[in-house]
């Protein structure tokens, strides 16, 4: 965690859009990180991907809505993954949120 705190581009505030018209600022919410470990069985690789989070609508009957989910990052370069199994991963880490 200490690797994604010190990196300058997860403290700069993003702008979260509720609907159309309503944006508001990631500085207002809690962060959320949750960090994922995929093991490729056939050849043992690992790969450690985490997604950064904001937690918006805590109290609303739809679980599915309470997170804004920034994207997926991979924790050995910090940066967004455009790996083939990306959405997969988000949709797994959200409906265990």
């Amino acid at each position: 965690m200490d690797k994604v705190d010190v990196n300058s581009h997860f403290q700069k505030p993003v702008d979260i859009w509720l609907d159309v018209d309503r944006v508001v600022s990631s500085i207002d919410y809690e962060e959320v990180y949750t960090f994922v470990t995929i093991t490729n069985g056939e050849f043992g690789e690992v790969k450690k991907f985490f997604v950064r989070s904001w937690v918006i609508n805590p109290n609303h009957s739809n679980p599915f809505t309470r997170h804004y989910i920034d994207d997926l990052y991979s924790y050995d370069t910090l940066k967004s993954t455009s790996r083939k199994d990306r959405t997969n991963i988000l949709k797994f880490i959200q409906q265990s949120m």
